[in-house]
């Protein structure tokens, strides 16, 4: 009895010294302990914990951040341009889509290694896999520049037909200049039956007009049909 009562003593002793001792000693004594504990976290397997990232794994999130963050400086660098009223290059949205392209591309590649990088729904209705919904402010931001961009000039006029309105204004053009507005003539519709072409035929060849026998087209374009009277073929057999 007495020898299984000692183990249990220093234990009973320490319980009743933090029972009955200050906050200051309490946490002089424990901060030791809590410091043993966590440097052997270190010590973890990867079983136990987080696997580390394989080569792939790591080149995927090193690409992926990089993207990232050459899409952040081009929305930066296009937005100082355009609040310093700078002369923009020509194609100035050109950056701005390859950077996005490129960081969702990479972010999906990202997602591709490490399928727990997939987080939740955006407010743009992109897929998980392709956009992080933590850069939904990038992604603001460049929907503002593009806004910006392609405003029309502050002279233009506002039109809810545009579509007519150009049309209107290129028959204007064409009848001040002297065009002719008339609507082209229907063709007729030929058929490649012998009677539905007119009597008399006229074939443009080159340099000459000459005129030919509805029976002597068919003759030449139907060599084993036997031609009669009227303007239908017959046949052979027949």
């Amino acid at each position: 009895m007495g020898t299984r009562s000692r183990p249990a003593a220093p234990s009973l002793a320490l319980s009743l010294g933090l029972l009955f001792a200050s906050p200051a000693s309490i946490i002089s004594t424990i901060a030791p302990l809590a410091a043993i504990a966590i440097g052997n976290l270190g010590f973890m397997s990867p079983a136990s914990g987080e696997a580390a990232l394989t080569k792939k794994q790591s080149d995927a999130l090193n690409t992926y951040n990089n993207a990232r963050s050459n899409f952040e400086q081009v929305l930066t660098q296009r937005r100082a341009q355009i609040n310093s009223k700078q002369p923009l290059p020509n194609l100035p949205g050109q950056a701005l889509y390859l950077a996005r392209n490129a960081m969702m591309s990479a972010y999906k590649d990202l997602t591709d290694a490490l399928p727990s990088k997939i987080g939740g729904p955006n407010k743009y209705g992109i897929p998980p896999a392709y956009f992080d919904a933590g850069n939904e402010a990038l992604l603001d931001e460049y929907r503002k520049l593009f806004d910006i961009m392609q405003a029309p000039p502050a002279n233009a006029q506002k039109s809810d037909t545009p579509f007519k309105d150009v049309v209107d204004l290129g028959t204007a053009i064409a009848r001040a200049k002297g065009g002719s507005m008339r609507p082209m003539p229907k063709r007729r519709a030929v058929s490649a039956s012998g009677c539905s072409l007119p009597r008399q035929m006229a074939i443009r060849t080159s340099g000459m007009r000459a005129r030919t026998n509805t029976r002597a087209v068919c003759k030449q374009a139907y060599p084993k049909i036997k031609m009669g009277k009227g303007n239908g073929p017959q046949s052979k057999n027949r």
